[in-house]
């Protein structure tokens, strides 16, 4: 059987931010930081297509014989695979627990493998609400320029009815929200004139502005951001209906692709910061039941600082990035020393290499 390898995803989408220490962060011991620093260069170096050099790394980490972490095992058997070693991807794949092989199988190189292809489904309580919030979540994705593919495909999803990036849909509830929204991104008093009475003349059932920006000679990039506030307010409003009717989801309930779409409406829902922050507790608990990851945890600490003008603990936000002049500066940031070791202890990156993927390096 021959194996293919896929692009890696964002760094936003693989790793997916208020007490001293958190639970997260003393739960359970964290990696020693030996096997964390070679983890990590090891997937550098898969990231730079230095694959022969991540192979032995990988087989570096193996023969440590202790708990290496998802992340590096499904570099590590994509390097395997890349590298055409079949065999060796198998032997250590069935060797995983059913939780940690339904994580790898949900990789593109390993789907068509004989543990994946038998690997019981995933079982769920609320189909109908699963794909809610997967529509949710393309659309979240998609508003910001990334067309999950994998995710469309597998649950069938109608594109057509994606929000994409610039596009913003007018429907009855939204109306004053995407009025304010507009307001608040520096159009000026003629524009926004134009766009309200435009918004106050149409339908309740949900019209695409796509065609109104075109007839007004509008920038279609000054749209981008204005359809990242109106989708997150959407998905926020409907997440905390969901709660209020459901209390907060559960892999159980709605599976774990739906669960990643959960976090992502919680950490972009930057307008309604209490809402934000009243949600940091149920992904904190989350993250000691293994709904979501520690790294989930730390960004939405950090977001939830950062948004409050108080320093960030985990080094997730930054104040600028600029990839030109490889410039990439943290907001913030409390005891620096010592982030690298609050890093390691939630599954993260070491800071260096995360500047060095935030410039492009």
């Amino acid at each position: 059987m021959k194996l293919t390898t896929i692009k890696l995803l964002s760094i936003w989408l693989l790793f997916a931010g208020c007490s001293a220490k958190t639970v997260n962060e003393s739960a359970a011991a964290p990696m020693e930081e030996a096997t964390w620093k070679l983890g990590w260069r090891m997937v550098e170096n898969s990231w730079n297509k230095n694959t022969h050099l991540a192979e032995i790394q990988f087989d570096s980490l193996l023969s440590l014989n202790k708990s290496i972490g998802v992340n590096f095992l499904i570099s590590g058997l994509k390097n395997k695979a890349a590298l055409s070693k079949e065999g060796e991807v198998l032997r250590i794949l069935s060797n995983q627990s059913d939780e940690i092989q339904r994580k790898i199988c949900a990789q593109q190189f390993a789907k068509a493998l004989a543990p994946c292809i038998n690997l019981p489904k995933e079982k769920i309580k609320n189909k109908k609400l699963q794909l809610e919030i997967i529509k949710l979540f393309l659309d979240d994705q998609a508003v910001r320029g990334n067309m999950m593919k994998d995710f469309i495909a597998k649950y069938q999803i109608d594109t057509t009815k994606i929000i994409r990036r610039g596009e913003i849909v007018v429907d009855e509830k939204n109306r004053e929200q995407i009025k304010e929204i507009f307001w608040n991104y520096g159009f000026s008093n003629e524009e926004l004139e134009i766009i309200n009475q435009y918004i106050d003349s149409q339908p309740a059932s949900g019209i695409s502005m796509k065609a109104f920006i075109t007839k007004n000679n509008f920038d279609p990039a000054t749209f981008i951001s204005p359809s990242m506030g109106v989708v997150d307010n959407k998905n926020q409003a409907r997440l905390s209906e969901i709660i209020q009717e459901y209390g907060f989801p559960t892999r159980k309930l709605i599976g774990k692709d739906a669960m990643r779409g959960v976090f992502f409406i919680i950490q972009h829902a930057d307008r309604d910061k209490e809402w934000q922050k009243a949600q940091l507790i149920n992904i904190e608990l989350g993250a000691q039941k293994g709904e979501f990851s520690k790294q989930n945890y730390a960004y939405l600490y950090d977001r939830i600082q950062v948004n409050s003008g108080q320093k960030q603990r985990y080094g997730s936000q930054f104040s600028k990035v600029d990839r030109k002049n490889k410039i990439a500066e943290l907001r913030d940031t409390e005891d620096l020393p010592n982030l690298n070791n609050r890093r390691r202890a939630m599954g993260m990156m070491p800071i260096e290499m995360y500047k060095r993927r935030m410039i492009g390096n």
